[in-house]
Protein backbone atom coordinates (compact mmCIF):
# COMPACT_ATOMS: atom_id res chain seq x y z
CA UNK A 1 0.00 0.00 0.00
CA UNK A 2 1.27 3.05 -0.90
CA UNK A 3 1.89 6.20 1.24
CA UNK A 4 -1.44 8.04 0.14
CA UNK A 5 -3.32 4.93 0.78
CA UNK A 6 -1.36 4.16 4.15
CA UNK A 7 -2.08 8.22 5.27
CA UNK A 8 -6.21 7.23 4.64
CA UNK A 9 -6.32 3.98 6.28
CA UNK A 10 -4.48 5.88 9.37
CA UNK A 11 -7.36 8.78 8.85
CA UNK A 12 -9.95 6.27 8.91
CA UNK A 13 -9.11 4.68 12.01
CA UNK A 14 -8.85 7.74 13.92
CA UNK A 15 -12.29 8.94 12.75
CA UNK A 16 -13.47 5.50 13.88
CA UNK A 17 -12.18 5.74 17.15
CA UNK A 18 -13.59 9.03 16.97
CA UNK A 19 -17.56 8.46 16.19
CA UNK A 20 -16.77 5.25 18.72
CA UNK A 21 -16.23 7.68 21.10
CA UNK A 22 -19.39 9.93 20.00
CA UNK A 23 -21.61 6.51 20.34
CA UNK A 24 -20.42 6.35 24.07
CA UNK A 25 -21.36 9.81 24.65
CA UNK A 26 -24.89 9.36 23.30
CA UNK A 27 -25.45 6.16 24.82
CA UNK A 28 -24.16 7.90 28.24
CA UNK A 29 -26.23 11.16 27.30
CA UNK A 30 -29.25 9.15 26.42
CA UNK A 31 -28.93 7.09 30.08
CA UNK A 32 -28.39 9.96 32.55
CA UNK A 33 -31.54 11.46 31.17
CA UNK A 34 -33.36 8.33 31.38
CA UNK A 35 -31.88 7.52 34.67
CA UNK A 36 -33.35 11.14 35.79
CA UNK A 37 -36.91 10.81 34.41
CA UNK A 38 -36.62 7.12 36.19
CA UNK A 39 -39.02 7.73 39.34
CA UNK A 40 -41.87 9.48 36.46
CA UNK A 41 -43.17 6.08 35.29
CA UNK A 42 -47.04 7.18 35.05
CA UNK A 43 -46.73 10.00 32.92
CA UNK A 44 -50.00 10.07 30.54
CA UNK A 45 -47.36 10.76 27.00
CA UNK A 46 -44.09 8.36 26.92
CA UNK A 47 -42.80 11.16 24.40
CA UNK A 48 -40.38 12.08 27.17
CA UNK A 49 -38.72 8.84 27.43
CA UNK A 50 -38.74 8.55 23.83
CA UNK A 51 -36.09 10.79 22.85
CA UNK A 52 -33.17 8.96 25.47
CA UNK A 53 -34.07 5.63 24.04
CA UNK A 54 -33.41 6.99 20.72
CA UNK A 55 -30.30 8.12 21.58
CA UNK A 56 -29.08 5.47 23.36
CA UNK A 57 -30.13 3.46 20.26
CA UNK A 58 -28.20 5.51 17.81
CA UNK A 59 -25.28 5.20 20.13
CA UNK A 60 -25.06 1.62 20.35
CA UNK A 61 -25.34 1.56 16.63
CA UNK A 62 -22.95 4.07 15.75
CA UNK A 63 -20.44 2.40 18.22
CA UNK A 64 -20.30 -1.24 16.63
CA UNK A 65 -20.30 0.45 13.01
CA UNK A 66 -17.46 2.69 14.20
CA UNK A 67 -16.02 -1.00 15.31
CA UNK A 68 -16.58 -2.60 12.42
CA UNK A 69 -15.00 0.31 10.42
CA UNK A 70 -11.62 0.17 12.90
CA UNK A 71 -11.35 -3.92 12.12
CA UNK A 72 -12.16 -2.84 8.20
CA UNK A 73 -9.27 -0.42 8.35
CA UNK A 74 -6.65 -2.03 10.11
CA UNK A 75 -6.98 -5.24 8.04
CA UNK A 76 -7.49 -3.90 4.84
CA UNK A 77 -10.32 -6.01 4.48
CA UNK A 78 -12.42 -4.40 1.25
CA UNK A 79 -15.61 -6.58 2.07
CA UNK A 80 -15.53 -5.12 5.66
CA UNK A 81 -14.61 -2.08 4.71
CA UNK A 82 -17.31 -1.44 1.94
CA UNK A 83 -19.79 -2.63 3.79
CA UNK A 84 -18.85 -0.22 6.88
CA UNK A 85 -19.27 2.22 4.20
CA UNK A 86 -23.22 1.20 3.10
CA UNK A 87 -23.80 0.90 6.40
CA UNK A 88 -22.58 4.10 8.13
CA UNK A 89 -24.25 5.60 4.71
CA UNK A 90 -27.38 4.52 6.22
CA UNK A 91 -27.05 5.36 9.18
CA UNK A 92 -26.22 8.59 8.57
CA UNK A 93 -29.47 9.20 6.59
CA UNK A 94 -31.46 7.96 9.60
CA UNK A 95 -29.61 10.43 11.99
CA UNK A 96 -30.03 13.02 9.62
CA UNK A 97 -33.79 12.12 9.07
CA UNK A 98 -34.24 11.96 13.10
CA UNK A 99 -32.32 15.49 13.84
CA UNK A 100 -34.80 17.14 11.37
CA UNK A 101 -37.55 15.87 12.45
CA UNK A 102 -36.75 17.18 16.38
CA UNK A 103 -35.38 20.39 14.81
CA UNK A 104 -39.14 20.16 12.94
CA UNK A 105 -41.52 19.02 15.96
CA UNK A 106 -39.38 20.87 18.60
CA UNK A 107 -42.20 23.17 19.67
CA UNK A 108 -44.76 20.38 19.47
CA UNK A 109 -42.61 18.06 21.24
CA UNK A 110 -42.41 20.99 23.88
CA UNK A 111 -46.31 21.30 23.90
CA UNK A 112 -46.88 17.85 24.02
CA UNK A 113 -44.62 17.59 27.44
CA UNK A 114 -46.09 20.23 28.75
CA UNK A 115 -50.16 18.99 28.62
CA UNK A 116 -48.75 15.78 29.90
CA UNK A 117 -47.21 17.43 33.52
CA UNK A 118 -50.40 19.89 32.89
CA UNK A 119 -52.73 16.68 32.96
CA UNK A 120 -50.55 15.02 36.09
CA UNK A 121 -51.02 18.07 37.99
CA UNK A 122 -54.74 18.03 37.43
CA UNK A 123 -54.96 14.22 38.76
CA UNK A 124 -52.47 15.06 41.39
CA UNK A 125 -55.64 14.93 43.94
CA UNK A 126 -56.53 11.31 42.68
CA UNK A 127 -52.83 10.66 41.84
CA UNK A 128 -50.49 12.22 44.02
CA UNK A 129 -47.44 9.73 42.94
CA UNK A 130 -46.87 11.55 39.85
CA UNK A 131 -46.40 15.13 41.39
CA UNK A 132 -44.82 13.97 43.97
CA UNK A 133 -42.07 12.34 41.57
CA UNK A 134 -41.65 15.39 39.42
CA UNK A 135 -40.83 17.33 42.90
CA UNK A 136 -38.12 14.84 43.97
CA UNK A 137 -36.79 14.52 40.88
CA UNK A 138 -36.48 17.80 39.27
CA UNK A 139 -36.51 19.50 43.04
CA UNK A 140 -39.63 22.55 42.36
CA UNK A 141 -42.70 22.67 44.12
CA UNK A 142 -46.04 22.78 42.83
CA UNK A 143 -47.16 24.10 39.49
CA UNK A 144 -45.78 28.01 39.40
CA UNK A 145 -44.32 27.37 43.15
CA UNK A 146 -45.17 26.46 46.40
CA UNK A 147 -47.95 28.94 47.10
CA UNK A 148 -50.06 26.29 44.85
CA UNK A 149 -50.31 24.39 47.79
CA UNK A 150 -51.29 27.32 50.75
CA UNK A 151 -54.18 26.18 51.27
CA UNK A 152 -53.56 22.04 51.15
CA UNK A 153 -51.65 19.76 52.69
CA UNK A 154 -48.30 20.24 52.17
CA UNK A 155 -46.32 17.54 50.22
CA UNK A 156 -43.20 16.27 51.52
CA UNK A 157 -41.75 15.48 48.01
CA UNK A 158 -41.64 19.53 48.06
CA UNK A 159 -38.69 19.61 50.55
CA UNK A 160 -35.13 18.02 50.15
CA UNK A 161 -34.96 15.25 52.68
CA UNK A 162 -32.72 17.05 55.05
CA UNK A 163 -35.21 20.17 55.57
CA UNK A 164 -38.38 17.42 56.54
CA UNK A 165 -39.08 18.58 60.55
CA UNK A 166 -40.50 15.21 61.75
CA UNK A 167 -41.25 14.11 58.53
CA UNK A 168 -43.05 17.25 57.28
CA UNK A 169 -42.28 19.53 54.82
CA UNK A 170 -42.91 23.21 55.44
CA UNK A 171 -43.12 25.95 52.97
CA UNK A 172 -40.57 28.15 54.25
CA UNK A 173 -38.08 25.05 53.75
CA UNK A 174 -39.42 23.83 50.00
CA UNK A 175 -38.01 23.99 46.59
CA UNK A 176 -38.91 27.73 45.03
CA UNK A 177 -39.28 27.07 41.87
CA UNK A 178 -42.73 25.82 39.77
CA UNK A 179 -42.11 22.23 38.29
CA UNK A 180 -43.83 23.10 34.40
CA UNK A 181 -41.23 25.71 34.00
CA UNK A 182 -38.46 23.44 35.60
CA UNK A 183 -39.86 20.72 33.36
CA UNK A 184 -40.00 22.65 30.26
CA UNK A 185 -36.45 23.92 31.20
CA UNK A 186 -34.96 20.76 31.37
CA UNK A 187 -36.49 19.42 27.98
CA UNK A 188 -35.45 22.85 25.64
CA UNK A 189 -32.14 22.22 27.07
CA UNK A 190 -31.62 18.91 26.11
CA UNK A 191 -33.41 19.27 23.22
CA UNK A 192 -30.92 21.55 21.68
CA UNK A 193 -28.59 19.14 23.02
CA UNK A 194 -29.61 16.21 21.08
CA UNK A 195 -29.99 18.73 17.49
CA UNK A 196 -26.64 19.91 17.35
CA UNK A 197 -24.95 16.93 19.03
CA UNK A 198 -26.91 14.59 16.25
CA UNK A 199 -25.61 17.63 13.06
CA UNK A 200 -21.62 17.43 14.81
CA UNK A 201 -21.74 13.29 14.63
CA UNK A 202 -23.65 12.99 11.54
CA UNK A 203 -20.55 15.37 10.00
CA UNK A 204 -18.15 13.23 11.31
CA UNK A 205 -20.10 10.17 9.97
CA UNK A 206 -20.06 11.69 6.81
CA UNK A 207 -16.19 12.40 6.13
CA UNK A 208 -15.94 8.71 7.30
CA UNK A 209 -18.04 7.63 4.27
CA UNK A 210 -16.07 9.39 2.51
CA UNK A 211 -12.36 7.94 3.55
CA UNK A 212 -13.94 4.67 3.83
CA UNK A 213 -14.98 5.01 0.64
CA UNK A 214 -11.32 6.26 -0.98
CA UNK A 215 -9.51 3.31 1.61
CA UNK A 216 -12.16 0.24 -0.44
CA UNK A 217 -10.92 2.29 -3.72
CA UNK A 218 -7.63 1.61 -2.64
CA UNK A 219 -7.62 -1.70 -1.96
CA UNK A 220 -9.19 -2.91 -4.85
CA UNK A 221 -6.77 -1.16 -7.72
CA UNK A 222 -3.73 -2.42 -5.10
CA UNK A 223 -4.90 -6.29 -5.83
CA UNK A 224 -5.73 -5.24 -9.41
CA UNK A 225 -2.41 -4.45 -9.52
CA UNK A 226 -0.76 -6.70 -7.99
CA UNK A 227 -2.31 -9.66 -9.93
CA UNK A 228 -0.36 -8.42 -13.20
Amino acid sequence: MDCGSAFVKYILFLFNLLCAICGILLITFGSIVLSHLGPITQLPNNAQTMLPIVAICLGSVVFIIAFLGCCGALRENNCMTMTYSFLLLALLVCQIVFVVMVWVYQSQLLVEFDNAFNLAWKQRNDDPAVMDSFQTVFKCCGNDGPLDYKNVIFPKSCCPSDKLIKDTCAITQSYNSGCKTTFHAFWSKNIEIIKFAGLGIALIEFVGVVFACCLSNSIRNERRRAHY
